[in-house]
Parts: structure tokens; C-alpha cells; sequence
């Protein structure tokens, strides 16, 4: 049982694979599924996978109605993650939230978008909501009513391949992807000829997905949301309410504890004016709030504010070694269960990893990793693939910077007077370069990486190098070697581009 509330991005494409019919086998997605810190890259290639081969087996349209009705839904799911708190809630209730808002609209848009392949006479949409046994019992019911020659071609079955449609008119197997796709070879008379078989693949598809949805938690309530709406009702909740309205009555239960949340809130500020005496006051208040705490129901809602508090409390006072770990067990009980504050946790605590006499760079590889999964930044490496290296995801330069904020974030005024105020040196400014002659070309590994820079680090292509130095002559010999055009600098440039900026292509200078 997951103990934070929100389902993970990549959990979320694992039980849509799963009730596609296409996940089986694939261990990665089920181990990174929980994983709260994966690479926020990943979610691409295990969307590319999935529906990658939905399109070999199924055809690209039915793949790319899938695949953009996905992508639409996780796309408003993660703004939510990303900005509404889900404290005092459980993952149970979360579903119903979903349930009853944006999972049911975007599986009938989706449903809706896949039957518009289908040119003739079809089911309406509620159809698939409205089953008594298994939707796919019913939508076989419907073929031998409407499609002409179904009966016939269901009798010339051979034995075995009649007894597969049985079982999934019984509802003791649903239909597989490989058995849709050959379904038309399956009777040699003249039936299938008569039949379309676009809509019955297309049709059948959609009724083996209701099927394995029905196995899901919360699967009656989504499929009477998605009822009401494909009769044309209006959806009658917002998800930010349907959260607030849960949190009420959790709130109500810990109302005793409030004042002092509020007062450690409140007293705590970064910019607030601190007095002698108050850091042993607030260290004291909250381990009187961890005490009070203590039963089980508070743990996971309230772990990661009173260790963001109490990492905070140490930051304020300098002490940036305490503070460190205090901020990593917040961030990790924050995600997927803090919306906004997440966002603020990250912030703070990357200055303080980043402030650590040795940077703490894995803690910054997860926090920034986190900045870009929650849309809280934009990548300033640019790279597509997943990579457990920390230059594959975070800039030598964003450390410096990260550690020349710090008195931004935490203010020299807002601290306790009696703290030991540190002292962070951090390079940051124009990134310059004096020994440009040094920098010479390694034309035995033409594709060699190169890092350049005395105040921090840039990593080149040697390739986009010399064409950013407009060393001509070198580009052309580094090409002959076999380098390749399309490698990317730590900032995206090209040596197309880079040659293009500096006067025009290389072959056009004579």
C-alpha cells in the first residue's frame, strides 16, 4: 500500500498499459512505477514503448487516439499534483476525486475519439458503461444483431477458435490485442468478406478495455460518471473541491493542534525578524507538535511540514549540515502529497545542498529532477534520455548559482541572532575562457566532449567547439574523421547551428 496520495506519473501509464492490454512482461515500468524520484525522462520512453507497439499490432490510428487521450489526461493530472495539496487524504479518496472529474472526461473523449474511426453503424458511446456482465459480452450481443454475416462467421469457426469468442462472450477471458488482430483470418467461407472488420477490431478493443478497467479499484463509480456524460450531462464537481471537501473533515479532527502549527508557521518565516532565545523556543514547539503527532492517522499527512519546519529552524541558524537531511526526508514524504509546497520545499532545500561544504549532488539530482517532473522548471540539459549522471540532468553553473542564492532564500535578517552565519563562496558570472589557443582538436575521437570554462563548466562536442570558435579548417578535418553534426552542447547548441551564426555553412567559403 502506497503511503503517499497521488499516483506517480509512471503508475499512472503502467495501469493504462495494463488495461490496454499491453504492459505484460515489462519489469522496468512495474519497478519504477513507486518511485517517486524517477527520472522525469522516463515517463516518455515508457509512453513510447507502450504505444509503439499498439501501433505494430493495432494500426497508428487506434495507437494515436490512445496515446493523445493519455497524454491529455496526464498532462491536467500533473498540474494538479503539482499545485493542489493533498493532506488527511488517502489514495482511495483521491480516486473517487478522479473518478468523478477528470479521469471520466478524458476516458469518454478518448472512447468517443476511437469510435469516430468507425464510419458505419455503431454503438452509441454509453454503451460501453451501460453492461450488465462484461462489456465485451455485450458488444458481441450487438455485432450479431447488427453486423451483417457476424452469425455466419461465428458458426464456421473452427472448434477451437469458436470456444475463444465463447469464453469472452461468457466473461471467463477478454480479448487480446493478437487475437483482434487476427480475427478476420480465422473462417475461410465468404462471412468475413461481408463484415467490417474495422469496427469490430475497434469495438472489441474498446470493450476488452472497459473489462480490465472493471477489475480496477473504484472502476463502478468512474463507469456511472462516464455514463452521465456520454448522455450529455454536464460535469457537477470540480477537483479542487472534491479535495477540499475530503480535507474538511480532516481538519476538523486535528483542529486542536492548529494553533500551534500556526504559531511555529508563522514564527518561522525566512523573512521574519527572530529574537534571542527563540531557536531553542521553536525546537522545543516542535517536538511538542511531533509528540501530539505521534498516532499513527498524523504520521504520513504531517511528516514532511515538521521536518520542513525543523530543517528550516537549523537553516535559519546556520547550521547547514543539520538542516541537510531534514530537508531530504521532507522532500521525499512531500511528493505526491503536497501540491504547491512541494515546490517551495524543493526550493529551499536546493540552496542548502548545493551550500553543503561538498555539495550534496545526488539530493540535487532528485530535487531538480522533481523541478522538471512537476513543471516547476525547464531543463537546462538538453537531452531526452534518461541518465542516472548528474551532468546529464543538472549544469555546473546551476550549482554555483543555487549556492549564491542562498541569503536570498534565507536572508541574513530573518535568521537567529545567534546564528553562525555561513559563509558560501560561489562562482558564478560570465563563464570566461583565457586559453582558448590551448584548447587543441583530438582527431583520433572525433566525437571527444570537452569541458570549457575557469568560473564554471560547459560541456562541448569538440565539433560545436571549434565551429563556435569558427575554426574552420578543424571542423572540416574533425567531419572527414567521422564526427558527428547532430551532438548537442550542455545548453542544446548544434555545430550546424553554431556554424550557421557564425557567418553562414562551411561549405559555401570557397
Amino acid at each position: 500500500m502506497s503511503d503517499f496520495p497521488y499516483p506517480t506519473h509512471i503508475e499512472t501509464l503502467r495501469t493504462f498499459a495494463k488495461v490496454l492490454g499491453v504492459k505484460a512482461g515489462n519489469k522496468h515500468l512495474d519497478d519504477k512505477s513507486k518511485d517517486k524520484t524517477a527520472d522525469y525522462r522516463l515517463i516518455n520512453e515508457f509512453s513510447k514503448d507502450v504505444f509503439d507497439y499498439l501501433s505494430k499490432t493495432f494500426g497508428s490510428e487506434i495507437s494515436a487516439i490512445f496515446k493523445q487521450g493519455f497524454h491529455a489526461y496526464l498532462t491536467e493530472y500533473m498540474t494538479h499534483v503539482s499545485n493542489i495539496y493533498a493532506d488527511g487524504l488517502s489514495r482511495t479518496e483521491i480516486g473517487i476525486a478522479l473518478c468523478k472529474t477528470l479521469l471520466s472526461k478524458h476516458v469518454v473523449n478518448t472512447i468517443d475519439s476511437a469510435l469516430g474511426l468507425v464510419s458505419s453503424k455503431k454503438p452509441l458511446s454509453v454503451t460501453f458503461f451501460s453492461f450488465q456482465e462484461t462489456c465485451t459480452s455485450q458488444i458481441l450481443a450487438w455485432l450479431e444483431e447488427n453486423e451483417g454475416g457476424w452469425k455466419h462467421y461465428y458458426n464456421s469457426l473452427a472448434k477451437e477458435n469458436k470456444a475463444k469468442v465463447k469464453a469472452w462472450k461468457d466473461g471467463e477471458h477478454k480479448p487480446d490485442i493478437q487475437s483482434l488482430l487476427f480475427l478476420q483470418t480465422w473462417s475461410q467461407g465468404p462471412w468475413p468478406e461481408q463484415i467490417d472488420w474495422l469496427k469490430v477490431r475497434v469495438l472489441l478493443f474498446i470493450a476488452s478495455i472497459i473489462d480490465r478497467t472493471a477489475k480496477e479499484e473504484g472502476s463502478p463509480l468512474l463507469f456511472e460518471e462516464c455514463r452521465l456524460l456520454s448522455w450529455g450531462a454536464k460535469p457537477t464537481y470540480e477537483f479542487s473541491q472534491l479535495i477540499q471537501s475530503h480535507q474538511q473533515a480532516y481538519k476538523d479532527r486535528i483542529s486542536y493542534l492548529l494553533p500551534l502549527v500556526g504559531e511555529i508557521q508563522q514564527g518561522l518565516k525566512r523573512t521574519i525578524v527572530k529574537s534571542e532565545g527563540q531557536f531553542e523556543y521553536f525546537k522545543a514547539a516542535i517536538d511538542k507538535l511531533e509528540q501530539q503527532l505521534s498516532a499513527e492517522e498524523h504520521k504520513s499527512h504531517f511528516a514532511y511540514w515538521v521536518q520542513w519546519h525543523k530543517a528550516r529552524m537549523y537553516a535559519l541558524n546556520g547550521q547547514l549540515e543539520e538542516a541537510n537531511p531534514l530537508y531530504k526526508f521532507g522532500f521525499d514524504k512531500c511528493l505526491y502529497r503536497a501540491g504547491i509546497n512541494q515546490k517551495y520545499i524543493i526550493e529551499e532545500a536546493i540552496v542548502v545542498a548545493a551550500s553543503q561544504e561538498k555539495p550534496d549532488k545526488v539530493f540535487l539530482k532528485h530535487l531538480k529532477n522533481a523541478l522538471l517532473m512537476f513543471n516547476y522548471d525547464i531543463p537546462s540539459v538538453q537531452s531526452c534520455d534518461s541518465s542516472n549522471k548528474f551532468s546529464d540532468i543538472i549544469e555546473d553553473w546551476e550549482v554555483q548559482n543555487w549556492r549564491a542564492s542562498f541569503y536570498k532564500v534565507f536572508p541574513k535578517a530573518g535568521m537567529f541572532p545567534e546564528a553562525n552565519t555561513p559563509e558560501i563562496a560561489a562562482k558564478i558570472g560570465i563563464n570566461v575562457v583565457t586559453d582558448i589557443d590551448e584548447i587543441k582538436p583530438d582527431y583520433r575521437h572525433p566525437n571527444r566532449k570537452l569541458k570549457i570554462g575557469e568560473i564554471w563548466k560547459k560541456k562541448y562536442p569538440q565539433i560545436v567547439w571549434f565551429a563556435e570558435m569558427e575554426k574552420r579548417d578543424v571542423v572540416k578535418k574533425l567531419l572527414k574523421q567521422g564526427a558527428n553534426v547532430n551532438l548537442t552542447s550542455s545548453s542544446g547548441d548544434t555545430a550546424i547551428l553554431m556554424v550557421t551564426v557564425h557567418q553562414g555553412p562551411i561549405d559555401r567559403q570557397k
